[in-house]
């Protein structure tokens, strides 16, 4: 993460395979190496986060369990809830962003896959 110039490089991904093995991989795709610019606003927000949650190496996860630990889809719809609910959104879905075959409805997407 660069601060300064508000960008997010994404290099790898935490995959989980079907035996719940947690793998530290390459993206899918040569598009999921990117760098991805936030808004100044975020800023502090963010480094509020790394402070608190993210793994304290420049190449840790920035996104981590209430414990530290890696996160699992086991455990990450009941973490994605809880803060859709604090913040209020409502009934708000978490997946990538639309690609073919999606439709929109009101202000968001959703996977009809």
């Amino acid at each position: 993460m660069d601060l300064e110039r508000r960008t997010v490089s994404v290099r790898r991904a935490l995959a989980e395979t079907r035996t719940d093995v947690l793998l530290i991989k390459a993206p899918k795709s040569a598009a999921g190496v990117r760098a991805v610019a936030f808004p100044a606003s975020l800023r502090s927000e963010l480094v509020a986060h790394l402070d608190k949650h993210a793994e304290p190496s420049r190449t840790g996860l920035v996104f981590t369990g209430a414990r530290g630990g890696q996160l699992r889809r086991s455990n990450f719809r009941r973490i994605w809830l809880r803060a859709v609910e604090e913040a209020g959104l409502g009934d708000v879905h978490f997946h990538g962003p639309p690609a073919h075959g999606q439709h929109p409805r009101g202000d968001r997407w959703r996977n009809n896959a």
